[in-house]
């Protein structure tokens, strides 16, 4: 039976039709920005006749929560399945996804869910320092406010739009979409404007988090079963498919870049592209 903390980790499940064969089971990890998964409610709703059970789970987050803090919590989450699931992180999700699965066979994982595949969607590059760096001064030229912002106030929710204070729907459609966000917006499984959606961004997020993946390339070691896929797109102005390359290299396998969509995954057509991609690589990880 899962504890009362891990039940308040997992706030969505969605599940396939009863009449479609279960093919296992997803946990989505949300990034900077974004409270928990349910972002990605249309994902979640458009995965159910493939035979995927979906959950979205909750991240109790902190300008001081650490990477492993956090990666606790997933464990947790997990553990309230019937199954080690497949890991999705979008963004920042993505690298805590890579330290799950990295750490798990580790002194200081307690977990007793073995997690081996995940799914790195938009992911930041934290398996290498170098990338990781570039990354860093990528953002700090594309969103030089919203960085300054993020250190400022050690609260990288600034960097989509979010925060406190000074939040911004121009800087979330510059950072998260291609080209214009479009005005009504499907991705959270319902048409809602977009000034729905940016109301919705967080208010804090983990400056430490950001900050302690200038580490974890040091201690990275690659499981030998661990599998995971990437997808990006080549309209994204943070996770640019030379980071999503650099993780690729990795973790062993190439990415699937899309065209059309940014940071979010969430501009019009997502159905057309974005899920059919994920449909065909959590395919391969099944295999």
């Amino acid at each position: 039976m899962p504890t009362a903390r891990e039940s308040t980790l997992v706030v969505e499940r969605v599940d396939p039709p009863v009449d479609v064969p279960h093919k296992g089971y997803l946990l989505w990890v949300p990034g900077v920005g974004v409270a928990d998964s349910t972002a990605f409610r249309g994902y979640m709703r458009g995965l159910a006749p493939f035979g995927y059970s979906s959950v979205a789970m909750r991240l109790e987050k902190h300008a001081c929560s650490s990477p492993g803090a956090l990666v606790d919590q997933i464990e947790a989450a997990a553990a309230t399945l019937p199954e080690p699931p497949i890991l999705v992180g979008h963004s920042f999700g993505g690298a805590l996804v890579q330290v799950a699965l990295a750490r798990r066979r580790t002194a200081r994982s307690s977990s007793t869910v073995v997690l081996t595949r995940g799914v790195l969607l938009c992911s930041a590059p934290v398996t290498s320092t170098l990338p990781f760096v570039w990354y860093l001064l990528r953002l700090l030229c594309v969103a030089p406010v919203g960085m300054l912002l993020s250190v400022l106030t050690l609260n990288p929710a600034f960097l989509v739009g979010g925060g406190w204070g000074c939040r911004s729907a121009a800087r979330l459609r510059y950072i998260g979409f291609a080209a214009a966000a479009a005005e009504t917006l499907t991705v959270r499984g319902h048409a809602e404007p977009f000034e729905t959606f940016h109301a919705d961004v967080s208010r804090v997020d983990s400056f430490l988090m950001v900050l302690a993946f200038l580490i974890f390339p040091c201690r990275f070691r690659r499981p030998p079963d661990a599998r995971v896929c990437i997808i990006g797109t080549r309209d994204d102005r943070i996770a640019t498919p030379s980071a999503l390359a650099a993780t690729g290299r990795d973790w062993g396998v190439e990415p699937r870049v899309l065209s059309g969509l940014g940071h979010f995954l969430a501009d019009p057509g997502w159905e057309s592209t974005a899920l059919p991609a994920l449909v065909i690589e959590l395919e391969g990880l099944r295999r």
